[in-house]
Formats: structure tokens, C-alpha cells, sequence
């Protein structure tokens, strides 16, 4: 394979070689490196280290890497690639089978010790990840064995060992999938509302958080809070279930008025909002007026052929131009709603400035 064509594949692999939560993986990548290298140099120097100069060489050195590594993790974890963490657990399984077999360790200590690589792959990394750790695994224990034991031992000892790896590392694996799986689930349900399809207060409030840690401020976080006029008297001329139906109508609106990197949720009732990483104010105001126009432009369309005119206001607001946080922002993007209400409604409120 060329190059070229082995960088495409690994390209395309690579979201799968990664972890679940880089952070969780981090934390027990860190655990798994320092505590084994910690164990080992403390064994060292209070046992003693009765190998010859080489394997006395090979064994501290892979000590010395093991807590390097972990330093580095703990430090460092959170600028390194996803595929830090597939190479920490294949790290483990090549240092432990390369120890072992130059030590002529014939106990059952390094079979034992595979595991914990194998367990940090199938709890933490994507199934191809540790499917690939798990292949790793079954090298390394059949080369310890083949060299460690009497030849006529061999087959049984690797046949049973091996599947023993093999149904913990695959039951363990999909188990762990099929969790994170379902947590997922239940998160997303937890964050959508199922009316609108928008995200919930909760959700937007920590994309809001988050977006004005991480964007730069020259580039600014922009919000537009948007109430549907009158909700209450088509709520009381029409019933609930149209009231339900302009909600959807007006939330399928502005998302097909917005850019793609846009947070749509709904606030509580019939106030829904729009977040903007990375917009000024004027791009905001302008996107704002785009939307209160296509909701006016786009009357809802009933069962029976009958159209309800709906128009709503929106208020503008960016940190840092009108507000300095995530609390101000909200406060101010508010202002400027009441502001379009008071105006007359169907209209982006005034600015308003700290």
C-alpha cells in the first residue's frame, strides 16, 4: 500500500482508535503507567533486582519510560491525540511480554499483568481500538509461553489462556459499548426537547459556558432570544395542539435560517434561542432580523388547508460588545426582547448596551 493510500485509511480509522472520554482515558492511563512503574521501582529497590546487567538494564529502562509516560499524561493528556491511549495500552503489553521474556520469567505474574492493559483498552477505547489490544494481547502471552514453558505444555497452556483473554477482552469490549451506547441515549433524550427538537435550557446553558471559555474574544459569542407573538391567543383561539404546532413550525424555521454551528434550544414555554460562537453583534442583528422576516414570510399551514399568520420578536446580545458573561448575556439579550415587545412585536429589539 502507498503512502498516500495508508494515510487515507488510517484517516478513516482513526475516530475509531480513539477513546470514548479522552478525559476518563487520560485519568487511567496516568493511574495504569505511574502505578506500575511506581510498583516495579519500589520492588527493585526493596527486593533487590537479581538480573544480569542487561535484562537489569532492560527492566529499569522500561520502568523509567513507564513513569516518564505517565508524567507526561498527567501533565500534559489533554494536548496529545487520541491515539496517545491505544499506545499506552499497547505500550503496556509489549513492555510486559518483552520484560518477561528476557527476564525468562516463568511465573504466572506476566500473564496476569497483560490484563491490565487489556482492561484500560476494553473500558475506555472504541471497539476497534481494543479489538486491535486485544490481537496484541494474544502475541504477547503466546510469546511468553512458547518461551517460557516445556514444549509439550505449550498447547494447552496457550489454548486455554488465550481464550480466556479473548472472552474477557470481547464480552468486556461490548458490554462496555453497549452502555456507553445507551448512556448516550439517555443523555441526548435528557438534552432535546421532544416537541421542538431543539436542545433544552440545561443543554443551551452549557453550550453557552462553554462557548465563551473556548471562542476567542475578538471573534465574540453572539445570542438571539426569540418569543412567538401572541402564543397565548392561538393557544386559546385554536388549542394546545396548534400551539404545538407553531412551536415546531417556527423552531423548523429558524433552523433553516441559521448556519450549522448554531445552538437552537428552547428555553421554557414558547421562548426559544439561537447561540452563536464566533459572530459580532452586527452579524447577529442581521441573522436576527433574517429570522423574525422568514417566520413573518412563512405562515403555518393546518390540516385543512387553512394558514395561521405567526410573527415573533427577538432580542440580540455578545459578549464581549454587550455583555461581559454568560449571566449578562442572557440579561441583556432579554432586554433587548422587551424592547422589540414594547415596539410593537414582529421585530429585533434595540441593542442594549451595558
Amino acid at each position: 500500500m502507498s503512502h498516500a493510500g495508508a494515510a487515507f485509511v488510517l484517516k478513516r480509522l482513526r475516530p475509531s482508535l480513539g477513546p470514548w472520554d479522552a478525559g476518563a482515558a487520560r485519568r487511567w492511563s496516568a493511574v495504569l503507567l505511574l502505578g506500575s512503574g511506581a510498583a516495579q521501582a519500589l520492588d527493585s529497590l526493596f527486593s533487590g533486582d537479581p538480573y544480569p546487567p542487561f535484562e537489569r538494564l532492560l527492566n529499569s529502562a522500561v520502568t523509567v519510560l513507564a513513569l516518564a509516560l505517565g508524567l507526561l499524561v498527567t501533565l500534559a493528556g489533554r494536548f496529545l491525540p487520541d491515539l496517545t491511549y491505544l499506545g499506552v495500552a499497547l505500550f503496556g503489553t509489549l513492555s510486559i511480554a518483552t520484560v518477561s521474556i528476557a527476564t525468562d520469567d516463568a511465573t504466572s505474574a506476566p500473564a496476569l499483568f497483560l490484563l491490565l492493559p487489556l482492561l484500560l483498552a476494553v473500558e475506555q477505547l472504541r471497539p476497534v481500538a481494543a479489538y486491535l489490544v486485544i490481537g496484541a494481547t494474544l502475541l504477547a502471552y503466546g510469546a511468553i509461553v512458547c518461551t517460557q514453558l516445556p514444549a509439550s505444555d505449550v498447547p494447552d497452556t496457550l489454548a486455554y489462556g488465550s481464550l480466556a483473554y479473548v472472552m474477557l477482552g470481547v464480552l468486556l469490549s461490548r458490554g462496555s459499548a453497549s452502555q456507553r451506547r445507551l448512556t448516550a441515549l439517555l443523555e441526548e433524550q435528557a438534552n432535546v426537547d421532544s416537541l421542538t427538537g431543539l436542545v433544552t435550557r440545561r443543554f443551551m446553558d452549557e453550550s453557552t459556558r462553554r462557548a465563551i471559555a473556548d471562542t476567542d474574544p475578538a471573534a465574540g459569542v453572539a445570542l438571539i432570544v426569540i418569543d412567538i407573538d401572541h402564543f397565548k391567543t392561538i393557544n386559546d383561539s385554536h388549542g394546545h395542539p396548534i400551539g404545538d404546532e407553531a412551536l415546531r413550525h417556527v423552531a423548523h424555521t429558524i433552523r433553516a435560517n441559521t448556519r450549522a454551528d448554531a445552538v437552537l434550544g428552547r428555553l421554557g414555554g414558547d421562548e426559544l434561542a439561537v447561540l452563536l460562537p464566533g459572530c459580532s453583534l452586527a452579524n447577529a442583528s442581521r441573522r436576527a432580523e433574517q429570522i423574525v422576516a422568514a417566520v413573518a414570510q412563512t405562515p403555518m399551514e393546518l390540516a385543512d388547508g387553512r394558514t395561521i399568520p405567526i410573527s415573533i420578536s427577538a432580542g440580540v446580545a455578545q459578549v464581549p460588545d454587550t455583555a461581559a458573561n454568560q449571566v449578562t448575556l442572557y440579561a441583556s439579550a432579554d432586554s433587548s426582547l422587551y424592547n422589540a415587545k414594547k415596539n410593537g412585536r414582529a421585530r429585533v429589539g434595540r441593542v442594549v448596551h451595558p
